[in-house]
């Protein structure tokens, strides 16, 4: 059984981990929040997966298993402007532990 989570808190530890610019502090914060065994998975934006067709290769297919799963939504901000220069959503599916086994992303969407 998956321990209690706090989205929120889930949510807050996982958005960090992209901007910490120590090295070992970006490293202990990942294995606090990753399973060893996790997984990102990144599926491409319409234009790549369009290349990827012309080329012969079909369009991927994602599958979440398991339990735990988390939706997060997110914006990738400008540290010079201010400015929103991105954006997307994440499927988190959580172990047992409720660290981050399989990460799949959706920029764009």
């Amino acid at each position: 059984m998956v321990n209690e989570i706090d989205p929120q808190e889930l949510a807050d530890r996982y958005t960090a981990q992209w901007n910490v610019s120590d090295a070992a502090e970006r490293r202990a914060a990942i294995e606090r929040l990753w399973a060893e065994d996790g997984a990102h998975i990144l599926h491409p934006p319409a234009e790549m997966r369009e290349t990827a067709a012309g080329l012969g290769f079909d369009h991927p297919t994602l599958e979440a298993r398991g339990h735990g799963v988390v939706r997060i939504g997110w914006e990738a901000v400008s540290a010079e402007t201010g400015d929103v220069v991105g954006g997307g959503s994440d499927m988190l599916v959580l172990d047992d532990d409720g660290r981050i086994k399989t990460d799949y992303m959706f920029p764009g969407s």
